[in-house]
């Protein structure tokens, strides 16, 4: 049976692919310049739709691209596995595409390039469904579980994101980049998407039938009569609620239905 290429694999294969290719056909990019690829609100109103699109596959140089890559090829191999192509995909476009509409609807003169969003979002993803797992080895004393790192990352973008604002003269680099909004969405968006989906499994799945009763006489001699040698010792006030509520249940057993 002829096997078909992961999601994850193709998501790489279009990056590094996008990437290659802009580098041998167009002119490195000056940093006032907006890059080809791009997406912004002026490009969209031009009527330049693909660039919804480009902007995800296309970075501004090799260390973005890698940087983006290495993120999605270990944050999102466990969502691959639980969830399969058709949700890894809907994930690694929503995540860039929330994060830019969340960014245009705060910044509305940004210019958006990479997939840093989509592969937080998968990463996101990934730590909700395996909260508890321990990033760190097995050797090592310490331990930071999927949800820490979660947390972490969302709330250092968004102090990013807010020290921007209120350092706008600042000449830090890291400050200055329209990226914060994009990576905040993108991490909410993976991780509620994941909690979307299992609570409505969890309201398609049909809940179990409850146990049988065990036979009449089994009841009596397991459940019953240790409580008749303690009502007997110790008396009524001896007996818990729960204890009661067993007598209870086998007097309507043993007694028969009236006519």
């Amino acid at each position: 049976m002829r096997a078909h290429p992961s999601a994850l694999t193709v998501s790489l294969a279009l990056l590094l692919g996008a990437a290659a290719l802009r580098a041998l056909l167009l002119p490195p990019s000056t940093p006032d310049s907006i890059p080809p690829g791009a997406v912004s609100l002026d490009s969209l109103r031009r009527g330049d739709w693909w660039s919804a699109l480009t902007w995800i596959f296309t970075h501004r140089d090799w260390i973005h691209l890698l940087s983006n890559a290495l993120i999605l090829l270990a944050g999102s191999r466990l969502a691959l596995r639980s969830l399969g192509n058709t949700h890894f995909s809907a994930i690694f476009l929503l995540g860039s595409w929330l994060g830019a509409l969340l960014t245009f609807s705060l910044r509305p003169e940004a210019v958006l390039i990479g997939a840093s969003g989509s592969a937080l979002a998968l990463a996101a993803a990934s730590a909700a469904l395996h909260p508890n797992l321990n990033l760190l080895p097995a050797s090592s004393r310490l331990s930071l579980s999927a949800r820490s790192l979660f947390l972490g990352v969302l709330f250092a973008n968004i102090a990013l994101e807010f020290s921007s604002r209120l350092l706008a003269s600042s000449d830090l680099p890291a400050l200055h980049s329209q990226a914060h909004l994009v990576h905040i969405a993108a991490l909410l968006t993976g991780w509620s998407y994941v909690r979307t989906l299992e609570h409505l499994q969890s309201r398609h799945t049909p809940s179990q039938p409850p146990p049988p009763q065990p036979p009449l006489d089994r009841f009596l001699k397991d459940q019953i009569d240790p409580l008749l040698e303690k009502l007997h010792s110790h008396g009524p006030s001896s007996l818990s609620r729960t204890e009661r509520a067993l007598l209870d249940e086998a007097a309507r057993r043993i007694s028969p239905p009236r006519q």
